[in-house]
């Protein structure tokens, strides 16, 4: 009896807690439905303070839900991946979407869309390009097959970056070019930022600083027009990159300092490391090679703690300015400065840049991006 007891007495509870936790389920995927479109939108700074604080109870939620319910784990998986960009959880992002995305037999065909774009994000961020084109082309194809200008615009521009990631040029400068059209009829500011920005990078690429800076100044106005932090923030990086090969430092130091305080509201994994590699090119082009080499070291450490992986512009901005570095410093003296930069927290890295803030306009040649 005693036995009996105890078993019935066990079966009570687990249901309770099943119900407690069906209850913590709708909960969440009531409150991040209410939150997506602001999210997606581009206020996500307005959530992030929630989803540092809340997030154990996100992920507990989504656990559960895809024992029990994938249309709901799927539903809060598409709102998270946000967090999951922004953080650099990009592993942890990619196979809960996926999984919840398998998981949902027959979704609705736009919440598929919106899954697919996200993945094909995440994977992209992996450097994972065969996957994310994959996941990106048909978020787009499906998105043109129903009619649904808005997202087939978002997969349209994600896919020109992702070729400008594989060095099909070409090829993005088209999808890109498209993207900001299609925007641009849709009356949407935010996306045509988006894609401008990212055009804009792909002709600083090609040696085209006019014209990149001409876009690169129309996304940081659509940016504040909506006022995404995130979308000011890395608009303000691209430009000061323009800028310092221009020989314009002064002003392109006050933008990153801008970009660093927008990055704040957000908490993106991108702003302290990108502000101090573009610190790093201007002591470069100061002729101050050792603190630019110092503040790469940094920088370098700082990606490998965040996972965050650059974007092309970066990456041959970073790639122009080391080798640059290279040539004048040699091999030897480049590596003990770097060795220093990697001991350097990044927040003192970027204090060591503040101190030493060029208060001139910069009169040594520039490298060109490659």
């Amino acid at each position: 009896d005693t036995l009996h007891e105890l078993a019935r007495e066990r079966l009570r509870r687990t249901g309770r807690e099943r119900d407690r936790r069906e209850r913590h389920l709708r909960f969440y995927v009531e409150l991040l439905a209410a939150a997506e479109p602001e999210i997606a939108g581009g206020r996500y700074a307005e959530w992030n303070s929630f989803f540092d604080a809340e997030y154990p109870n996100v992920l507990a939620a989504l656990t559960f839900a895809l024992e029990i319910d994938p249309e709901a784990a799927l539903r809060i998986a598409i709102v998270s991946r946000f967090f999951w960009y922004f953080h650099g959880h990009l592993a942890e992002g990619r196979r809960m979407l996926e999984s919840a995305l398998a998981g949902a037999s027959d979704p609705p065909a736009e919440r598929r869309v919106r899954a697919l774009n996200g993945l094909g994000v995440l994977a992209g961020e992996q450097r994972d390009f065969a996957s994310a084109q994959r996941f990106l082309s048909e978020s787009y194809e499906t998105a043109q097959v129903h009619g649904w200008r808005v997202e087939a615009a978002k997969s349209l521009t994600n896919l020109g970056l992702l070729a400008h990631y594989d060095g099909d040029l070409a090829r993005s400068q088209d999808l890109l070019e498209r993207a900001v059209a299609l925007q641009d009829e849709l009356g949407n500011v935010r996306g045509k930022g988006i894609a401008l920005k990212n055009l804009g990078g792909l002709l600083s690429r090609r040696g085209e600083l006019d014209r990149a800076s001409e876009l690169l100044e129309t996304s940081l106005e659509c940016a504040r027009a909506s006022d995404d932090a995130h979308e000011i923030s890395t608009a303000l990086r691209a430009l000061s990159r323009i800028l310092v090969l221009r020989g314009h430092v002064t002003r392109a130091c006050e933008l990153v300092e801008e970009s660093l305080e927008q990055a704040s509201r957000h908490g993106s994994r991108f702003g302290l490391v990108e502000s101090l590699e573009v610190w790093a090119g201007v002591f470069a082009e100061e002729g101050d090679l050792e603190t630019s080499a110092i503040l790469f070291g940094a920088a370098e450490v700082e990606r490998e703690t965040t996972g965050a992986s650059p974007s092309p512009p970066q990456e041959n901005w970073c790639t122009g300015w080391r080798s640059f570095l290279r040539q004048r410093l040699g091999d030897r003296e480049l590596e003990k400065a770097l060795h220093r930069g990697r001991l350097t927290p990044a927040a003192v890295a970027m204090e060591l840049a503040r101190s030493k803030r060029p208060a001139r306009q910069s009169q040594v040649a520039t490298p060109r991006e490659e």
